[in-house]
């Protein structure tokens, strides 16, 4: 296994944090703690200086800095506003609102008020707000003139729409800390079949938030950070969002729809020293990536290809580390910017200090060396928060994500080395078997995209009488012209660069891959039309 051929760039060794030491370590840095409790407002927002720059916000041609002072002030007066509307501790606010200032000035007041956010991506349609709002039991949802269209009709809740005037008369309440285990946010999982799952994240997530932006990203004060992600999801409000603010950080929000170039000019026009985004989108932008004074980058939601990550550091000079972790349990793994240790190629990473990571096998004992079910174990994991799904059984550890001896599985495939790094291989439930291979897609699919013709593609398996599976990659080419012959190719180039066997019976061009709101590629969309074709 060949290695990037550097350590990362921390002071401490990986090894030397223990997982106690995390804990304590996180705490120092609070002003809560887990006797008298937390206030997410209070440790984001209330206790910063007023004068500090909070966010910096772009949209268009328009640019807004905004202080810790100005958001306080505005959090309070949508407090008060909510406080009138019935939302104290232990209320549910559902948030439909683009990235501007809004935004943050609604969190934190709902956090303030000891509150649960219920995040909504602004893509969602009626149905997926009705059933979420409905699943996680909110009462009021702050909004804005345009995504006001979005809501269903006939829609219970009350609504706040943050472009018209706030009519509350009296103060806010008092800012008030709550239990470690209160729930602060409650986030559904994006899912890839069925009804995703609400996920209550309680207030003791706020080391683990702290712990990433510490060891993994090494955030120092004189950064400029951006958060490619859409704070509508955990990556972008877990760790772009909350985790800075946490630390006293400005974050910034680009209100703009994703574009690649216009990603790449942000990065220069505001001195970004670092950067967190899914691997896609650090693709995709590389062809107007420059040396702008990027200091690191992190990335999270898919694995990153070894040779993406050397493209992104020669156009650059910055290191992208890859880095793992879930809605239910953070950020559990990753190569760390912040404590010394050997980065392996194609690997996502040790254990984020405060977390027991390990791959299991079918017995679920954890092994080295071989394929298994990555998985965390709460009960060994003090940074760890997940107790179980909203509206979930009595007894939480009956579910099947759970096994009896406290271990969560995560629903992915991964190696663990000796020295503990991780790899990852695949979802348990995109495992392909195909005349008794067990076939990772990601293996294939990281080839695929080293062809210069293939703009994107995924691969899955379909059922085959003889084989039991057959190897399908659905391809995006980079040049239509180049189409007609670009089927053949690419299965000889597979077979030739990796195995007889892992080369894709079927090669299907298409334009664009299905992917979640969160950027993850929807392979059970392309199975089921693989399905309904064969009928």
């Amino acid at each position: 296994m060949s290695t990037l051929g550097r350590d990362s760039g921390g002071t401490r060794a990986w090894a030397s944090v223990g997982a106690e030491q995390a804990v304590l370590e996180q705490l120092a840095g609070l002003d809560g703690d887990l006797e008298s409790g937390f206030n997410a407002a209070e440790e984001c927002l209330y206790r910063h200086p007023a004068g500090n720059l909070a966010l910096v916000w772009r949209s268009g041609s328009q640019r807004l800095e905004v202080t810790f002072g100005e958001l306080a002030d505005a959090a309070d007066r949508m407090a008060a506003e909510l406080a009138a509307r019935g939302v104290g501790p232990g209320s549910r606010v559902a948030v439909l609102l683009p990235r501007r200032p809004e935004l943050l000035h609604t969190l934190f007041a709902i956090w303030r008020l000891g509150a649960a956010v219920v995040p909504l991506f602004t893509a969602f349609g009626p149905t997926a707000i009705a059933t979420r709002v409905e699943a996680a039991g909110a009462t009021v949802l702050v909004t804005d003139g345009v995504f006001a269209t979005r809501l269903p009709e006939h829609f219970g809740l009350s609504v706040v729409d943050v472009d018209q005037p706030l009519r509350a008369r009296a103060p806010a309440p008092p800012l008030r800390r709550h239990a470690p285990s209160q729930p602060f946010i409650v986030l559904f999982t994006s899912g890839t079949s069925g009804f995703p799952k609400g996920v209550p994240v309680p207030l003791r997530a706020l080391l683990s938030f702290r712990a990433y932006l510490d060891y993994s990203v090494a955030l120092r004060p004189d950064d400029r950070l951006w958060c490619v992600a859409d704070p509508g999801w955990a990556y972008g409000l877990f760790c772009g969002l909350v985790g800075p603010m946490i630390l006293g950080a400005a974050i910034r929000f680009l209100q703009d729809g994703f574009e690649p170039r216009r990603a790449a000019a942000f990065l220069v026009e505001e001195r970004i020293t670092a950067v967190m985004s899914a691997p896609t989108a650090y693709r995709l932008m590389l062809p107007w990536l420059s040396r702008s004074g990027l200091r690191l980058a992190c990335s999270a939601g898919e694995p990153l290809p070894p040779e993406l990550a050397h493209a992104f550091r020669r156009a650059t000079g910055a290191p992208v580390f890859d880095q793992y972790g879930q809605t239910e349990v953070g950020m559990v793994a990753g190569n760390h910017h912040g404590l010394a240790h050997t980065v392996i190629d194609g690997s996502m990473g040790l254990a984020v200090p405060g977390y027991r990571v390990a791959v299991l096998d079918r017995a679920g004992h954890p092994v080295i060396g071989e394929r298994g079910r990555l998985a965390v174990h709460l009960d060994d994991s003090p940074m760890g928060y997940f107790t179980g799904y909203l509206g979930s059984r009595p007894s939480v550890r009956d579910d099947a994500c759970f096994t009896p001896d406290g271990w969560y599985l995560t629903g992915d495939l991964a190696v663990q080395a000796e020295a503990g790094h991780l790899s990852f291989a695949s979802r348990s439930d995109d495992l392909i078997v195909s005349s008794g291979y067990r076939v990772g897609p990601a293996e294939i699919e990281e080839q695929l995209l080293r062809h210069p013709a293939v703009a994107d593609c995924v691969v899955v398996g379909r059922p085959d009488r003889a084989r039991g599976e057959v190897i399908v990659a659905f391809v995006v080419p980079a040049h239509l012209d180049e189409a007609e012959h670009l089927i053949g190719d690419l299965q000889a180039y597979v077979r030739r660069e990796l195995a007889a066997h892992l080369a894709p019976r079927e090669v299907r061009l298409i334009e664009e891959i299905p992917r979640s709101p969160s950027g993850k590629p929807q392979r059970f969309v392309l199975r089921r039309g693989l399905e309904l074709q064969r009928r």
